[in-house]
Formats: C-alpha cells, sequence, structure tokens
C-alpha cells in the first residue's frame, strides 16, 4: 500500500449489499452468476468504478451485462 499500488476505498456495505441483490434478480437465471461474483461487481460499481478486470469468464460476462467495461486476462 505505501507503494500506491493498493488503495483503501471506504465503503457503505449496505449499498454494496443493495446493488449485489439488484445485480442477482437482474441475471442470475440468464447468466446463471455465483454470490461471490455478483458482490465484487457489486462492489465495483458503488465504488464507481468503470472498469473492471477478471480472471473469470462468467464474472465477465456479469461485469459487461451491468455495464462495466471489462478486461478478462487469461
Amino acid at each position: 500500500m505505501d507503494a500506491g499500488i493498493w488503495i483503501s476505498v471506504p465503503t457503505d456495505w449496505d449499498k454494496v449489499y443493495t446493488e449485489a441483490e439488484q445485480l442477482g434478480a437482474r441475471f442470475t437465471a440468464k447468466l446463471n452468476t455465483r454470490s461471490l461474483n455478483t458482490l465484487q461487481v457489486a462492489l465495483a460499481i458503488v465504488a464507481g468504478y468503470i472498469n473492471f478486470v477478471t480472471g473469470d469468464s462468467d464474472q465477465a460476462k456479469l461485469a459487461k451485462a451491468a455495464g462495466l467495461s471489462c478486461t478478462l486476462v487469461q
């Protein structure tokens, strides 16, 4: 963290959980998303990020469906 690579972002977990519930309602049946993938995408949205990087192709589908620009790393 001292090198500036990682940053700590204040998090309103109630908003994150609400966003995750909404994402789940919209996309779980269609994309078969898993709870932690949904929670991580919800956190990115609530934190205000527009770019999302993941090594999980299912999570990438969710991030894109939620409106984030997504990079899949393999």
